[in-house]
């Protein structure tokens, strides 16, 4: 099975989406493969702009992209060794599966509000490990890609240093990155690949960085 296919795991669901468990508590795998989504955003905005004021100047430039989806394969890892936040979030203890239903037996769903899982500890997270729409989560962000502020010298002071043109630039790129409340880990453009393919983020990879810089123009 290829990675595409393998990330299509998933559990039983309802028509509304909530996740069907069994008498024990336990999500329901399910026998079906699904689609979790495209991992090319079907909307992307963006915004430069700059300001200038006497010798300054003020540049920036932001982006929104939005609709599509990342596998995690980092958080998929850690929850492997139960290093993730939400692996421990019940103490290791059995606990109720969020958003999720049972059978009332005649063909209908019950939320689920009293069924607790079978643990809390490696047999149950060892189980959500294999599920791997588990770690499928929103690629939207918005970023503010760079900032620069520049300062270009006076014709007086180039007279007297015996140049044409002086700026000197401050600038930061990647600088922020709002990412939506359940990608807690990482930046979804961070990719595991050095090409083209886009949706997959693993530890293989180097972690997201800022830059900073100055850059110095002189014409003589």
């Amino acid at each position: 099975m290829d990675v595409w296919e393998y990330i299509k795991l998933d559990y039983q669901r309802d028509d509304e989406g909530r996740v069907v468990v069994g008498d024990n508590g336990d999500p329901i795998q399910g026998s079906v493969n699904v689609d979790q989504g495209q991992t090319s955003p079907t909307l992307v905005m963006g915004l430069n702009t700059t300001l200038k004021y006497k010798n300054f100047s003020l540049y920036t430039v932001m982006d929104y992209r939005t609709g599509h989806v990342f596998y995690n394969s980092i958080v998929d890892a850690l929850e492997f060794t139960g290093l993730t936040q939400h692996s421990a979030s019940s103490g290791r203890q059995p606990f109720v599966f969020p958003n999720s239903v049972y059978s009332d037996g005649n063909g209908a769903y019950t939320s689920n509000t009293n069924r607790l899982t079978t643990g809390g500890g490696n047999a149950f997270w060892d189980g959500y490990n294999e599920v791997k729409s588990n770690y499928v989560t929103d690629a939207s962000t918005i970023k503010l890609r760079e900032v620069s502020l520049a300062y270009k010298f006076d014709k007086e002071v180039l007279t007297a240093i015996g140049v044409s043109d002086l700026s000197i630039s401050l600038y930061g790129r990647n600088l922020l990155t709002f990412r939506p409340e359940a990608n807690v880990y990482t930046d979804p453009e961070f990719n595991f690949t050095e090409g083209n393919a886009i949706g997959v983020g693993t530890q293989s990879q180097t972690p997201p960085t800022r830059q900073f810089g100055v850059t110095l123009n002189v014409k003589f």
